[in-house]
């Protein structure tokens, strides 16, 4: 009878141990681009990282997800372009980036280990939230007063938008854009460009998330002839 006492209290420290890491985060919630996101599953906290149910995500910003079965495999694809962004493999944290490369026009995988990796619970399969969201370029912010985590999506996501964004608000202008001029400015990427004023050129950023377009107070004088911007 003692045996059979001490194996069930084995029992119950065992699967104690094995679930110590992954918690309910019923009081966590998560809003998208102001919206906040409704789900029936909650999303978990496993060793430190917020997990939510992946066709819950997917479908809240737009990314198209595509499940391999023999491989335990996830590919995650663009919201827009539905460009090739990474692949995930269950119980592992190695994920899989795709790369492209302006220069050679050539696709190349980048593999990166992360701190944590999708997990099947109850039949779902749950995937690092900020790895997501970050994938897609959104900002994540979190608010531990109101235990809120905030997803906003980049208005401009890359250089080559950024310039089409300033060719559409300054049609007159030339404008060139070394990549040392990018700045940080908070969160956001400030894309960096020279702009074309006539006989002088001056600095111009644009804020990848708000859109904002900012000159430099000072014009800078450049030699027309054979310079380098």
């Amino acid at each position: 009878m003692r045996q059979k006492v001490l194996l069930t209290v084995s029992v119950i420290i065992i699967t104690l141990l094995a679930f110590a890491g992954v918690s309910a985060a019923d009081d966590i919630r998560v809003v998208i681009n102001g919206n906040e996101l409704i789900t029936d599953t909650p999303p978990r906290v496993i060793n430190g990282s917020t997990m939510i149910p992946l066709r819950t995500v997917s479908e809240a910003i737009g990314c198209t997800v595509i499940w391999f079965e023999p491989e335990k495999r996830i590919d995650i694809y663009a919201p827009t372009s539905g460009d090739m962004l990474l692949s995930m493999f269950i119980d592992r944290l190695v994920i899989e980036r795709y790369v492209y490369d302006k220069m050679t026009g050539n696709t190349f995988i980048e593999e990166e280990e992360t701190g944590a990796s999708p997990i099947i619970i109850d039949g779902k399969t749950f995937v690092p939230l900020r790895l997501i969201a970050e994938a897609i370029n959104f900002r994540v912010d979190w608010d531990e007063t109101t235990k809120t985590i905030y997803l906003q999506s980049v208005m401009i996501a890359t250089m080559e938008q950024a310039r089409n964004f300033l060719y559409e608000n300054y049609v007159d202008a030339e404008l060139f854009y070394p990549g040392e001029l990018t700045i940080l400015e908070g969160d956001a990427i400030c894309y960096g460009f020279v702009f074309d004023n006539g006989d002088r050129y001056r600095y111009v950023w644009v804020n990848s998330m708000t859109g904002e377009v900012k000159f430099a107070d000072e014009v800078e004088d450049y030699t027309r002839t054979g310079g380098e911007y």
